[in-house]
């Protein structure tokens, strides 16, 4: 299984990124970035039990908890 981070939870990140994300057998979405509280809230409702983490420097000290990171703009 391929632990993956998701950095932004915007329309690209919520729409488009983690569903695909989510489709894919060999991969669960462990982490998502956002430090805007409703972001982080839908980001919880969608994917429960995923880590919320507020920035990438937050990620980053987390890394040995992730295999992949998929970085929306």
């Amino acid at each position: 299984m391929m632990r993956t981070a998701l950095i932004g939870y915007g329309l690209g990140g919520r729409v488009i990124h983690r569903p695909l994300l989510q489709a894919v057998d060999a991969v669960a979405l462990t982490h998502v970035v956002t430090a805007d509280a409703e972001r982080r809230a839908q980001a919880q409702a969608d994917v429960p039990g995923v880590a919320l983490v507020d920035s990438t420097d937050g990620l980053w000290a987390r890394a040995d908890e992730f295999d992949a990171v998929v970085v929306v703009t």
